[in-house]
């Protein structure tokens, strides 16, 4: 296998990018649908999947389908872009400084402390982590089947 032209930068923007836009929706999915659930009740289907009520089961669909649904979209756009090889770096780069600066903001503006947001940011890192590697090498699974 000639692993020479492969765009490695694409492949690895992918990832990242993937990453950082399912945390970051995962996190305003939990969040939001766990108002939600906590003030009209969540659905009957939901309730019993997540085993709890209200906020609780609410807030884990929110979660999953806000990481999902982020690394899906993000990944697949990004895939089906035609940037100039430079392009990806800066794509890398803001993603993570977004997801390092936006819950630094949002913490000092709730006033949370910092040392938990960043544990919190590292768990929800590596949990959408998973789906868009997953996506990444589906989407790029000729490449890397070609000449096996």
């Amino acid at each position: 296998m000639n692993f020479k032209n492969i765009n490695w930068r694409k492949i690895v923007s992918e990832l990242i990018l993937g990453s950082v836009v399912g945390t970051l929706l995962g996190i305003f999915g939990f969040l939001a649908l766990m108002i939600y659930g906590g003030n009209y009740g969540c659905f009957y289907v939901i309730d019993k999947v997540f085993g709890g009520q209200g906020y609780e089961s609410c807030g884990l669909f929110g979660l999953i389908s806000g990481i999902l649904i982020g690394s899906l979209v993000s990944v697949v756009l990004l895939h089906r872009s035609s940037f100039q090889k430079e392009s990806y770096e800066k794509i890398s780069v803001i993603s993570i400084i977004s997801i390092i600066v936006i819950p630094l903001i949002i913490a000092s503006v709730i006033g949370l402390p910092w040392v938990s947001i960043s544990l919190g940011l590292i768990k929800f890192l590596g949990y959408s982590l998973i789906p868009s590697l997953l996506i990444t090498l589906f989407l790029n699974r000729k490449i890397f089947l070609r000449k096996i």
